[in-house]
């Protein structure tokens, strides 16, 4: 009997690892709501610069909306309900209002939100919630016409989008500002919905395509950063990826910046702005596989972990192409 090559040996079982973690890839997607939250917002246990009220801004119906953020998500990577949600700050007069919002451009349009809450604890104050939230939606943090200054944490940087004049339960409203500066202290955990009921078998490339929920038929600015997003949470959650966990999810970091820019200049009426931005958000995601395709990556990555990451960054960046190749712009 003749015996397989070692080439032939290594290729099969190569096909079987990368095969069996595309079922577990997509066992971890298909999971029902109660089976585990997504905690997106800002690391709340993290260092902290210091204590403020919505950039000084006291008795203000103001609220604060985190638009980028260095090392977090702003936006839902799935459909879903917020189950609770946390505020890292002190006791005091002040009350708060947890706020989902859609963002096109600079304006606002409430999804849900919160009770009032108060902060009973100097630290991470944390919340039960039942709110209904979309991929793609952002958080707000109300300050409910607070008038004690310096009782929210903060770091820098951040980006955020100010309403200082609040934002109103029912129609849309402007932003009143913009501030690259700071990053409050809140997130929220979220049970995302069931994203797939079948038990067919799938190809390990459209397993790695899955985003939670973010595929559409047609490409949109919020399925692509729901997408972006979706990986980049994937990245951070894998150990496995060893050294090249940070700089992976660096590169999704600006990706994930450059398709909200590219948003805000669309909606403002900047087409040639926001196919500049899709273009980077482009080079964004060859970086990120270029990484995951060098030497380094291939000698001490698992072979069938380091495909299947670089198949589903892969898979987002025709939608970007096709995104900007048909884009439209209403004038501002």
């Amino acid at each position: 009997m003749l015996c397989p090559s070692g080439h032939a040996t290594r290729r099969r079982w190569r096909a079987y690892a990368l095969g069996a973690y595309a079922i577990m890839v997509l066992d971890s997607r298909t999971a029902t709501a109660g089976s585990q939250d997504v905690t997106f917002g800002s690391d709340v246990n993290g260092p902290s610069a210091a204590m403020g009220t919505c950039f000084g801004n006291s008795g203000f119906a103001c609220v604060v909306v985190p638009t980028s953020l260095p090392t977090a998500q702003t936006t839902s990577p799935c459909d879903g309900t917020i189950t609770r949600f946390r505020i890292n700050g002190a006791p005091s007069t002040n009350s708060y209002r947890l706020r989902v919002v859609q963002i096109a451009g600079n304006t606002a349009t409430v999804v849900s939100s919160s009770g009032v809450v108060s902060l009973a604890v100097d630290g991470v104050n944390t919340f039960d919630a039942s709110l209904p939230i979309n991929a793609g939606d952002y958080l707000g943090l109300d300050f409910n016409q607070s008038t004690e200054n310096f009782k929210v944490r903060y770091r820098q940087p951040g980006t955020d989008l100010l309403f200082k004049n609040g934002i109103p339960e029912s129609g849309s409203v402007n932003a009143t500002g913009t501030d690259s500066f700071l990053e409050y202290l809140f997130n929220v955990d979220v049970a995302c919905t069931q994203t797939s009921t079948t038990s067919t078998p799938v190809s390990t490339s459209s397993t790695t395509t899955l985003g939670g929920g973010c595929g559409v038929p047609t490409p949109t600015f919020t399925s692509i950063r729901c997408r972006v997003g979706a990986l980049r949470e994937r990245v951070r959650g894998e150990s496995g990826l060893g050294s090249f966990q940070a700089k992976l999810a660096k590169s999704l970091d600006t990706a994930s910046s450059h398709a909200t820019e590219a948003e805000s200049s669309c909606a403002g009426g900047d087409p040639k702005k926001a196919k500049k931005r899709l273009q980077q958000l482009k080079k964004d995601l060859t970086k990120y596989a270029h990484r995951l395709r060098g030497l380094a990556a291939r000698k001490k990555l698992d072979s069938a972990l380091r495909e299947s990451f670089l198949a589903a960054g892969d898979a987002i960046t025709p939608d970007v192409v096709s995104l900007r190749g048909s884009l439209q712009c209403s004038p501002s």
